[in-house]
């Protein structure tokens, strides 16, 4: 018996070509574009959709193919560890990361099958450090120059 992921054998596009797919959701616009700008910056070959709404973003995931996720954790109502959940359910092969002002998030964050924890406001040395810890390889993955010389 081939030990292969069924979702491997079910995917017709090469792998080592595809463009890394990145989403972000964060409920305050001006945190969501600035973060969007830092990740755009340190992985300038990635695909970047960000979502003020978790419902939107959960949406997303359920019909495309998400390599990596960047979640606040308090967004109104909609708990980023709740999302991370559902997320993870759809796409157990799903890089999630945390983003919060708030680190005593971190420990409950550890629950679920998050690759990293950042603190608010995302800053790219952080993000590249983060970025080296993911737990699901992403194909076509590289961070700018600068951020690989670190």
């Amino acid at each position: 018996c081939l030990e292969v992921e069924p979702s491997a054998l079910l995917l017709d596009e090469d792998l080592d070509s595809r463009i890394p797919t990145i989403i972000m959701v964060d409920d305050e616009r001006a945190i969501l574009a600035g973060n969007m700008g830092i990740v755009c910056e340190t992985i300038p070959a990635a695909e970047v959709t960000g979502f003020l709404k978790p419902s939107e973003a959960l949406r997303f995931v359920r019909f495309n193919h998400v390599d990596i996720a960047f979640l606040d954790i308090a967004m109104g109502k909609t708990s980023g560890i709740d999302l991370c959940e559902q997320m993870i359910e759809i796409n157990p092969r799903l890089n999630v990361f945390f983003l919060t002002a708030y680190p005593e998030y971190s420990l409950r964050s550890w629950e679920t099958h998050a690759c990293g924890f950042l603190v608010k406001p995302l800053v790219p040395e952080d993000l590249s450090k983060q970025l080296r810890r993911l737990r699901h390889p992403v194909s076509g993955l590289s961070l700018t120059e600068q951020e690989e010389n670190e």
